[in-house]
């Protein structure tokens, strides 16, 4: 599925979100919110990403990435991430935008039981 994530309104590939006790399904979400998401289901507030950024040009344009002091450095020869502040977006996510859509999943009021390879079209 392509689409935008329910909690940092990304645009990509979407994983459909569920809870694993219940199997209800909460929502679309970007594998990077969704990885975050099993923390937070395992009773751990897990430590999640604050910002991510994207390049303004060429071919990774579309791609969110977290955004790490690492970025800015060269690592086993390979060139840094980012070269200049001026290349980039930037946008900062907040706690709180997981926490908002677990207690308000927007897909939950469809009572849909997740099966494995499951896409909607909502």
């Amino acid at each position: 599925m392509i689409g935008i994530c329910h909690i940092c309104g990304t645009f990509g590939r979407l994983y459909l979100d569920h809870n694993h006790k219940t199997g209800i399904v909460r929502g679309k979400t970007c594998n990077r919110c969704n990885v975050k998401l099993v923390g937070f289901e395992n009773g751990k507030h897990a430590k999640h990403f604050r910002y991510l950024y994207r390049q303004l040009s060429g071919r990774f344009r579309f791609r969110w990435n977290e955004l790490h002091a690492s970025s800015f450095y060269s690592l086993n020869g390979y060139p840094p991430a980012i070269l200049c502040l001026d290349d980039i977006e930037i946008v900062a996510v907040s706690c709180s935008l997981f926490h908002n859509y677990l207690a308000n999943p927007p897909l939950a009021n469809l009572n849909l039981q997740y099966r494995e390879h499951m896409e909607i079209d909502v």
